[in-house]
């Protein structure tokens, strides 16, 4: 007959393994590592040094983005909604150091992390952008300063926001197409994919 308290052990045991291996595994995979995209209807997939490029290209995107919208503000103390994110420590440190008025802080969850929605002066947030770089930005270590986003004001206008749009769509078409124009540099980092559209 089989004694099956014996057995229990390690079973147990073998699962746990099997459980921390599957998770490496999938761990391994999780971080988004390659990124697909279309130059003049010619799709590729960018991976290693050349999705590294895209990534530094998307956060110069993000960037780009957040000057132009302060630069279609006009008065020059105008507040300016804002939201952003991140540890209860991090984001009461940031609003400390920019003087930003937070409105709403709601909690995600039961973990450490916080959403915000603020108010701060033009001139300060003209600041927090002269500090702003691309490593704000990477999703292994973002930064509140990388979550910071301008909300919807009536200092923006819609046609402001469509030229902004136009800029951003041209900066990307242009640094995507550099990317991919520099494939030889980028050691067989960038292959011919499949266009897919979305239906």
């Amino acid at each position: 007959m089989v004694d099956f308290h014996r057995l229990a052990i390690p079973i147990i045991v073998i699962l746990a393994i099997g459980g921390i291996v599957s998770f490496l595994l999938a761990y391994n995979f999780y971080p988004k590592k390659n990124v697909n995209v279309n130059v003049d209807d010619a799709c590729y997939e960018l991976l290693g040094s050349a999705y590294d490029q895209y990534k530094t290209l998307d956060a110069q995107r993000s960037i780009r983005v957040l000057k132009l919208q302060l630069d279609a503000i006009e008065p020059s103390n105008a507040p300016i909604p804002i939201s952003y994110s991140g540890t209860k420590g991090a984001v009461k440190e940031f609003s400390s150091k920019y003087g930003i008025d937070i409105i709403d802080n709601k909690q995600i969850g039961n973990i450490d992390k916080y959403v915000v929605n603020g108010i701060v002066q033009k001139p300060s947030f003209k600041q927090i952008l002269e500090n702003l770089t691309t490593v704000d930005f990477d999703l292994s270590n973002k930064t509140v300063e990388g979550t910071l986003g301008m909300r919807a004001n009536p200092f923006l206008t819609q046609e402001e926001g469509v030229k902004i749009a136009q800029d951003i769509k041209s900066f990307m078409k242009i640094g995507i197409g550099n990317i991919v124009e520099n494939r030889d540099n980028n050691n067989n980092n960038i292959r011919h994919a499949e266009c897919r559209t979305s239906s």
